[in-house]
């Protein structure tokens, strides 16, 4: 990662923490980590809800997100080669308009990160061209983050969305004593 996404993580551990970028390179130690969450399949209209669990060990920053969808027939043919048939008409399903609406919540802080269900490109990008968060989103240890989605499309898919980040070790206490203030 370039030294500077590599502050803007380091500036938003020590912004979570009321601490200084010195005391947060003293106390911590980054790991590259990805957090994926599975959906096999998303079916028609149906509400999913899948989560990850950050450790007790040690917090995680998000720096990026992406996903790939496939058919469930095959879990081979991406959501780019599908072609919907409608009277008259001929939808083609690209990585642009995936037919995804999800909503996002971590439990550690009880921050929802949409109001409403929100379109699946507004939070996540392709392996080729991830969706780099803004700032980074540092989750305290033992959070729970779920993410629940909406299938809009006649087809069901298999779902795949990674957050990827780093694992934050250390002095885990830090976050516990923040969470008391």
């Amino acid at each position: 990662m370039a030294d500077s996404k590599l502050d803007e993580v380091l500036d938003a551990i020590a912004f979570r923490l009321l601490s200084s970028v010195a005391r947060v390179k003293r106390e911590f130690n980054l790991s590259f980590f990805t957090f994926n969450i599975d959906y096999l399949p998303a079916t028609l209209s149906t509400f999913t809800s899948g989560s990850f669990i950050v450790q007790n060990d040690s917090a995680f920053v998000i720096v990026e997100t992406n996903y790939i969808a496939t058919l469930a027939t095959d879990n081979l043919t991406p959501v780019t080669a599908v072609t919907i048939p409608a009277p008259a008409t001929t939808f083609v399903v690209s990585h642009e308009n995936a037919p995804f609406l999800v909503n996002i919540v971590d439990s550690g802080s009880g921050r929802q990160f949409s109001n409403i269900d929100t379109h699946i490109d507004n939070w996540f990008g392709s392996a080729e061209r991830p969706f780099f968060w803004p700032v980074p989103q540092v989750l305290d240890p033992n959070s729970n983050v779920t993410m629940r989605v909406q299938n809009l499309n006649a087809v069901n898919y298999n779902l795949r969305c990674a957050f990827v980040g780093y694992k934050v070790f250390g002095n885990v206490q830090a976050f516990k004593a923040r969470k008391a203030i």
